[in-house]
This record gives C-alpha cells, sequence and structure tokens, in this order.
C-alpha cells in the first residue's frame, strides 16, 4: 500500500541576520519540537534568497531553489521567470553558517544546561542536495545521524 509521507518546510530566523531564515526540510514533522540544531553539508553553495512574495529572505542549498519554487520544476519554466518570484542576494559556502545561531521553534529546552550549545548550525556529509533545502533539522531523540552529528 502506497503511504504518503507528510514532510514540511520550516524556516528558523537567524539571530545576527534579522530578516533571513535558514529553511529545512523534514519528512518528520513530529519531531520539531525536539530540534536542537541544524546541519549543513559544508563544501555545498548556499543561497541567500529574497522572496518577493513574502518580502522574507531564505538561505537554502543553491541547486534546492526548487524547493522553494515548484515552477521551477515545471517544462515550461524560463529562468527571466525568476525575476518574479525572487532574487539571490548572495552565495556562501555550507562551511560559511557553521556555528551561526537560530531562534528555536520551540523553547522546552531553554533552561536546559546544555542551552548555550543549542540552535546553531553543524555541518556533515550525510546533509544531500537530491531533496529538500540541503538544510536538515536535527532532533537527536529521534535519528541516528541527529544523535551523532549533535
Amino acid at each position: 500500500k502506497d503511504v504518503n509521507d507528510p514532510a514540511i518546510v520550516v524556516h528558523f530566523p537567524l539571530l545576527e541576520d534579522e530578516g533571513v531564515s535558514l529553511v529545512a526540510w523534514t519528512t518528520t514533522p513530529w519531531t520539531l519540537p525536539s530540534n536542537i540544531a541544524l546541519c549543513v553539508h559544508e563544501k555545498f553553495e548556499y543561497v541567500k534568497v529574497f522572496d518577493k512574495a513574502s518580502g522574507n529572505t531564505y538561505i537554502v542549498a543553491k541547486s534546492r531553489l526548487a524547493q522553494l519554487y515548484p515552477k521551477m520544476n515545471s517544462k515550461k519554466w524560463k529562468p527571466k521567470m525568476a525575476e518574479d518570484l525572487y532574487e539571490i542576494k548572495g552565495t556562501l559556502l555550507g562551511k560559511d553558517l557553521v556555528g551561526k545561531k537560530y531562534k528555536p521553534l520551540f523553547d522546552f529546552f531553554a533552561n536546559d544546561e546544555n542551552a548555550g550549545e543549542y540552535w546553531r548550525v553543524l555541518s556533515d556529509n550525510y546533509v544531500t542536495d537530491d531533496a529538500g533545502t540541503g538544510i536538515v533539522h536535527q532532533a537527536p531523540a529521534f535519528g541516528e545521524d541527529d544523535y551523532r552529528v549533535c
């Protein structure tokens, strides 16, 4: 029996760059209350993209822009169409994101003795760019890689 798995994208506002959010994709949204980190691939190229519809600025892997703009997957897509949707404000490597801190979705662990180490960007080679946004949400209680990386 085919079953649809829920997959969502979630934005995590950066603390040091107001108005800019990291966008993570997850197939396990029920683990988001346990999020304590985000993970990137240090060698991937990421873009800071201004979304013209919302007025927000997001960071995603350059190769995964279509996750935010599904129209890019259409046979009718032309690069010129991007002008109506978004503007690339800059590019950076994953290693440049490592250590950046973000605002948590939930503050369940705010009083934890290790909270000073939570809600930051980590890197690992298990992050791929064949699906999602190139940014992975980490909930160490729910995943082997999450536990290992965190």
